[in-house]
């Protein structure tokens, strides 16, 4: 069971070189178990955006298309997505404590309360948290 966080989502929808990892890690463990936090949405959005505008790898006329597929990629990967808000105050203290994103600590403090793995392509938090010995990081292979 697993955290899922933007970079899976992110990876599928903009094809980057994580591309195959994100894909066979959904196929592959695409229960009904699996949680996301809602940010995940907004976070990769943000990423098919920068493909667009900042890299321009993506053509401005194909964003319509693939972010339609960020609603139905996360929806058909998760049982349930979170409100961040829900546990932004303890998110902030385990940024605190952790010396991470608040942002990536939502995902933490979800994997961290549901017992689960979090799903990443993000080295430097794996680094991070294990260094505090927290060892709830896996990177798709």
């Amino acid at each position: 069971m697993f955290v899922i966080d933007s970079s899976v989502f992110s990876s599928i929808i903009v094809k980057d070189e994580f591309y195959s990892k994100a894909k066979n890690f959904l196929i592959k463990h695409s229960t009904l178990n699996n949680i996301a936090a809602d940010l995940a949405y907004v976070e990769t959005a943000n990423t098919l955006w920068k493909h667009v505008h900042v890299y321009r790898r993506i053509p401005p006329d194909k964003h319509g298309e693939l972010s339609e597929q960020i609603f139905s990629i996360i929806d058909s990967s998760v049982s349930k997505v979170y409100k961040s808000k829900d546990v932004l105050r303890e998110a902030l203290s385990n940024a605190v404590k952790y010396g991470s994103a608040v942002y990536d600590s939502i995902y933490v403090t979800l994997a961290v309360k549901h017992k689960y793995k979090l799903a990443t392509f993000d080295q430097k938090l794996k680094q991070k948290l294990e260094q505090q010995n927290l060892n709830i990081i896996y990177i798709p292979k």
